[in-house]
């Protein structure tokens, strides 16, 4: 198994020209459905430990927050797409989880 997931990183590398790099967020394996990035920063599992949170942030070498969203999804991934001027969230996102987000990606506010 973990040659299945050596040769997987080294294809991605190869692939996209990129470092990548094994982790876990709130000791989940799905980064990807516990983690949006832009480039100005990004928002992860709201359960993530500080040393977690400050290990995964060195990786990319940005501020990450801590958040839900969709009334408390903890899946942000399913409930986020942002760039690096607009996110869009779910319908269920509230008042608060729309600041952290803000605040994540560094957007300017548009309440």
């Amino acid at each position: 198994m973990d040659f299945v997931l050596q040769e997987s990183e080294e294809i991605i590398e190869d692939t996209l020209q990129v470092e990548v790099f094994r982790h876990v967020i709130a000791n989940n394996p799905l980064v990807g459905s516990y983690c949006v990035l832009n480039n100005n920063g990004g928002l992860v599992h709201v359960d993530i430990s500080q040393t977690d949170l400050e290990d995964l942030s060195s990786l990319p070498g940005l501020p990450l927050i801590p958040g839900t969203v969709n009334y408390g999804n903890k899946g942000v991934a399913a409930g986020i797409a942002a760039n690096d001027t607009i996110a869009y969230a779910g319908i269920k996102t509230t008042s608060r989880e729309f600041l952290a987000i803000e605040k994540a990606f560094r957007l300017p506010g548009r309440c």
